[in-house]
C-alpha cells in the first residue's frame, strides 16, 4: 500500500468548468470536507428514528502564505471580489482528488507579530456548470 504525505500534495486552480492546470504556490495546509445532509425517517409503530441522506456538500479550507504578487493569489482575490467561481483541484501526489468549481466564502489575512502573514481561505461548492468529480 502506498501512503501519501501532505507535503507532496498540490492545489491547482483554473477557469470554471475546466481541469485546473496551474499549481497554486505558497500553500501551507488544505482541508477537503465532504458530508451529507440528512432527513429524519420516522414511521408509526417503529420506535427507532431512521435517517435518509439527501444532498452532499464539498468544501475546501486553505492556509496560504501571503504574497500579493503571486498569480494564484490574484486569481483567488479576483474571484472573491468579483463574486465569480474558480476551478480548484486538491490532488495527492498520485493525482487523485476532487476537481470542482468553488465560490470563495472566506478571504482572511492574519498578521502575527512574530510570523509570516498568511491567508485563511474557504471555498464552497458551485454547481452552476458542473458537479464535482473524483479523479
Amino acid at each position: 500500500m502506498s501512503f501519501c504525505v501532505g507535503l507532496d500534495a498540490v492545489l491547482k486552480y483554473g477557469a470554471v468548468n475546466t481541469t485546473p492546470a496551474t499549481t497554486l504556490q505558497n500553500v501551507q495546509d488544505v482541508t477537503v470536507s465532504g458530508d451529507k445532509e440528512t432527513i429524519d425517517r420516522v414511521r408509526r409503530g417503529v420506535k427507532w428514528k431512521g435517517k435518509k441522506t439527501t444532498c452532499k456538500n464539498l468544501a475546501l479550507d486553505v492556509a496560504l502564505l501571503y504574497d500579493p504578487t503571486d498569480a494564484g493569489f490574484t486569481a483567488i482575490r479576483q474571484a472573491y471580489y468579483n463574486d465569480t467561481p474558480i476551478a480548484l483541484a486538491a490532488l495527492d501526489d498520485q493525482g487523485h482528488g476532487w476537481i470542482a468549481d468553488y465560490e470563495v466564502t472566506k478571504f482572511e489575512r492574519s498578521e502575527p507579530v512574530e510570523g509570516d502573514l498568511t491567508m485563511s481561505l474557504s471555498f464552497a461548492l458551485n454547481t452552476d456548470k458542473r458537479s464535482p468529480v473524483w479523479v
